[in-house]
């Protein structure tokens, strides 16, 4: 019996180590990453910052009052990059028509990413976004919507073997 609690203790304390917020993030196919981005540009990273994403307490299940072991009711770390539009391919026709602009080349926005640190400063990319009005955008699908272009002109996916052509982002 103690050799069974001493067990149990361990497992509980290795399980306490890792990582408690792990972020599941929706699959996309080809067709719907295109469709489902607010965004899509290619941007060069100009910098990074650590920051926290808070949830939105107006929300009242995320009250950490009420579940303080949920940790969508406690701020999750995030790197968030400036970057600098090199060419925007899409940007989302909503925020357009309310009085927003698509960005120009040039122009500079925040993405933040969760987790682990991908986008490297000074490195071009073309980045899959979920765009807010008040708060950086997000790399859609987690990593899966980072691209990266390459020698014959593609636009290849960093984690997969997904590509693209530049007509196609830009439908």
């Amino acid at each position: 019996m103690k050799r069974i609690i001493t067990v149990l203790a361990a497992l509980l304390l290795a399980g306490c180590a890792a990582d408690p917020i792990v972020a599941h993030y929706p699959q996309y196919d080809k067709e719907s990453l295109v469709k489902e981005a607010s965004a899509i540009v290619a941007v060069k990273v100009v910098s990074v910052r650590d920051s926290m994403l808070e949830p939105d307490y107006s929300d009242p299940t995320l009250d950490p009052r009420d579940n303080p072991d949920d940790p969508k009711a406690s701020g999750v770390p995030v790197h968030v990059f400036t970057v600098e539009v090199i060419k925007p391919f899409k940007w989302d026709r909503k925020t357009v028509a309310e009085g927003g602009k698509s960005p120009s080349p040039g122009d500079r926005t925040e993405v933040r990413e969760e987790g682990q640190h991908t986008l490297q400063v000074g490195q071009s990319y073309v980045l899959f976004l979920e765009t807010y009005p008040d708060s950086p955008a997000s790399i859609l699908g987690g990593n899966q919507g980072i691209f990266i272009r390459t020698d014959d002109g593609k636009i290849k996916s960093a984690t997969s073997d997904e590509s693209y052509t530049e007509e196609e982002l830009s439908k």
